[in-house]
């Protein structure tokens, strides 16, 4: 795999309780669905996509989907991803993840995340961002052993287990994402026109 190019995982296996459990993935913004738009944007900056949920929801796409007696939450899907690349894509040093409701993800996440040799997390003024992350393998195999099965890990507290360090974005569009029927309004806004 070229050194610039990467495996991203979307993570897609949330149970979206602050949007009654819709599936986001399916929402439709400006006529298309969330994960064609994440899709469209991610596919350009990597070697590989593929998603951390249940489906491939009709992509063609590699679907990772979360073991049993594992963390619960997005860091199920990040070990599960981290197990996945580890018998398919054997030399690869990481991979990016990306939300499926981020629709406006960054065009350059993937270079700006893996420009150093470190795991890394998106951060803005508004905050840190862990979904939009870069994921060491070596630093995830340092950190799950001290992750107990069935727990409710944060993905921040995954990134302090990997001492992964802040790419800060100015454009706080770049690491949005969908977590209430009020972040809908405003992204259908935006791309609605």
């Amino acid at each position: 795999m070229p050194e610039d190019r990467h495996v991203v995982a979307i993570l897609a296996g949330g149970e979206s309780r602050r949007m009654n459990r819709l599936d986001k993935a399916l929402v439709e913004i400006a006529g298309r669905r969330l994960i064609d738009i994440v899709v469209d944007r991610l596919l350009p900056q990597a070697s590989r996509v593929v998603i951390s949920g249940p489906s491939d929801f009709e992509t063609g796409l590699t679907v990772v989907p979360d073991e049993p007696d594992t963390p619960r939450g997005p860091v199920a899907g990040v070990l599960a991803v981290r197990r996945w690349l580890a018998a398919n894509e054997p030399g690869s040093d990481g991979f990016v993840t990306a939300p499926v409701d981020g629709p406006f993800v960054a065009r350059d996440l993937v270079e700006r995340l893996t420009r150093q040799n470190r795991s890394a997390i998106g951060s803005d003024m508004l905050g840190e961002h862990p979904a939009f992350g870069y994921w060491r393998t070596i630093d995830l195999d340092l950190a799950f052993p001290q992750v107990p099965p069935g727990s409710d890990l944060p993905l921040r507290t995954l990134a302090m287990l990997c001492d992964a360090r802040l790419e800060v974005f100015d454009d706080t569009r770049s690491l949005f994402n969908l977590n209430d029927p009020e972040d809908l309004r405003l992204a259908r806004k935006v791309l609605e026109g």
